[in-house]
């Protein structure tokens, strides 16, 4: 036989790993099965936790390399947690999923809130409709020209996505309170109240699962955040303007616990709407409306069953007004809660075309009724109702309310699995921060004689 090679000393990441792998060897002979190479090792992700284990922190998750091995183990996760494998009985767990507007609107019944159900107005409400917002405008009210302008720009706010539609669209039909400082011609604006968009309503005012059947059919309706929400301007936006805010300081103290929004006070009047352009359409909106509605409904039949513990709140007081549109069409409807009773309805007090000069100016004129109503008596009524709703703070006869969002919530993919998988993406040549698993390549050193 030829002379044997010389040893070569073994680099120092090879030696660190001899035990390692000598350790594996030895488990290995043990379970009668051949030897696991280095790269076997090194790819065989651990056991996976059972499918009811909680979720890890993001801190505490070990980083996988971006390899073939840890993809496969990815898309095996989402493939077991897919809605396809689970039982045809058993619904997803997310209570923001349904499968078209019926299953949406049989859900919102589950929870007693009935939508377009053509349930009898309430009598008091019916009365208040027909003599406050249904009320003629006076004779000399100078004829506004948002009407003309709606009906000219509503072709091509149509064929926009739904936000560009919007901003198109909405300020000449809805309001501007003199605190949203808006510059737009002829846009009308009043005292007291805010317009926002994307208001994140309390959720802790959200219809309850009637019974433990529906929770474990349904999970839990959605958070309510309308595309638009007119209310009364705090404080803070008040002096930033500067307009005239309807609370005092300490009437807002008072009212800070119990917020159905972080950014206004008790809203009034809600939007949502839709693009001809989207796959939704007027009844996704109303869907999606009947949770703003009952939100708002709940909230303020709350505060006027704190403040008058002795007598049930009127379905006048506590009655909230939304819209509806696709760009094409407008609705306006009208949610309120059933006397002695957690049954709420949503039913339509007019809809109107666009299209139609007329018609646009028939809606403003209901809207702009609905908006004198708010920062008249509804507003007189709030403000008279404050003390004794502290009274009842002070003796512990108030529930306590989480404060509400003001972001939206997160949309991660924990669904995926019950263990997170984090991955290390490589990071740019250029990069320089520390931990980085794909930096610029170290250049070999050459060696001696080349």
């Amino acid at each position: 036989m030829g002379d044997l090679l010389p040893s070569r000393k073994l680099s120092r990441s090879e030696s660190s790993a001899e035990p390692r792998l000598r350790s594996a060897k030895r488990r290995a002979a043990q379970l009668s099965s051949p030897p696991l190479s280095p790269r076997f090792l090194r790819d065989t992700p651990p056991p996976s936790p059972p499918s009811d284990a909680p979720l890890e922190s993001l801190e505490s998750r070990p980083l996988l390399a971006l390899s073939c091995a840890n993809v496969q183990r990815l898309e095996e996760a989402m493939a077991n947690h897919s809605p396809t494998n689970r039982s045809p009985t058993n619904r997803s767990p997310s209570p923001t999923r349904t499968v078209n507007n019926l299953e949406a609107r049989e859900k919102l019944a589950a929870f007693k809130v009935h939508v377009d159900a053509q349930h009898a107005l309430d009598p008091d409400l019916a009365a208040h409709i027909a003599s406050v917002i249904r009320r003629p405008r006076a004779a000399d009210v100078p004829i506004s020209p948002n009407a003309k302008k709606t009906v000219a720009k509503r072709a091509g706010a149509a064929r926009q996505n739904e936000d560009t539609g919007i901003s198109r669209l909405e300020p000449h039909l809805l309001f501007r309170g003199e605190a949203d400082q808006c510059d737009m011609v002829a846009v009308t604006t009043l005292p007291h109240i805010s317009s926002k968009s994307k208001v994140y309503l309390n959720k802790g005012f959200l219809p309850k699962a009637p019974n433990a059947t529906i929770k474990s059919i349904w999970s839990t309706l959605a958070g309510p955040v309308p595309d638009t929400c007119i209310g009364y301007v705090t404080r803070a936006d008040a002096m930033t303007a500067p307009a005239s805010a309807p609370f005092t300081a300490e009437q807002e103290q008072t009212l800070h616990s119990f917020a159905v929004a972080q950014s206004m006070h008790f809203p009034f009047l809600t939007s949502q709407w839709k693009s001809p352009n989207s796959n939704e359409n007027l009844t996704t909106a109303a869907n999606q409306s009947a949770r703003d509605g009952a939100v708002i409904v709940n909230h303020l039949h709350e505060f006027y069953a704190a403040a008058y513990p002795d007598r049930a709140p009127s379905v006048v007081d506590t009655c909230h007004f939304s819209v509806t549109s696709d760009l094409n069409y407008l609705e306006i409807w009208v949610h309120w809660r059933a006397n002695g009773s957690d049954e709420h309805h949503m039913e339509q007090v007019d809809n109107f075309s666009l299209r139609k000069e007329e018609h646009v100016r028939e809606a403003r004129s209901l809207l702009r009724n609905i908006a004198d109503y708010a920062v008249g008596d509804r507003l007189a009524a709030i403000k008279a109702a404050i003390p004794s709703f502290a009274e009842s703070q002070l003796k512990g006869q108030v529930r306590p309310i989480l404060p509400p969002e003001s972001t939206a919530p997160s949309s991660s993919a924990s669904a995926t699995s019950g263990r997170l998988l984090n991955f290390m993406f490589p990071m740019t040549p250029n990069s320089t921060g520390s931990g980085s698993v794909m930096s610029e390549p170290v250049k070999k050193r050459p060696r001696l004689g080349e």
